[in-house]
């Protein structure tokens, strides 16, 4: 390989890593564009609608946006109740699921564990706690 080539490929690596670098900021940009392009067409068609019935642009868009809002109020209301309903029986069988994978693991690595139930009894939303002088399976000591 002679050292044109060398310096053309590491030249091209660069320039694909400094692309890549530049999409991922603009992505976040990219995908407020697009929920705006999604919002304001339907707004424009109410509004056009509304004109053409001899009301009010604004009143139009208003009350389209109005409307939007009320389908995700409802969509709200039916969704939310099932979903802290399906909460509630995860939270009720993850015992049993702890103590089976508890058994499991035991199965797979032949030796004695602690409960994961114990494990994870002591975990907070933020962080986990283990006992002084023990270390977790999720840390690296060394």
């Amino acid at each position: 390989m002679t050292p044109a080539v060398a310096y053309r490929t590491v030249g091209l690596a660069a320039a694909l890593a400094v692309a890549a670098l530049v999409a991922q900021q603009l992505m976040t940009l990219l995908l407020v564009v697009v929920v705006v392009i999604i919002v304001s067409l339907p707004l424009s068609a109410a509004a056009s609608f509304a004109e053409r019935r001899g009301l009010p642009r604004a009143l139009g868009a208003s009350a389209a946006l109005i409307a939007g809002f009320a389908v995700l109020v409802g969509l709200g209301f039916a969704v939310v109740p099932e979903f802290v309903s399906q909460v509630r029986q995860f939270a009720q069988r993850l015992p049993t699921i702890l103590a089976g994978a508890d058994r499991y693991i035991h199965g797979v690595a032949g030796k004695k564990t602690r409960s994961l139930s114990a494990q994870l009894t002591g975990c907070s939303t933020d962080t986990c706690t283990t006992p002084r002088g023990s270390s977790a399976p999720w840390s690296r000591s060394g």
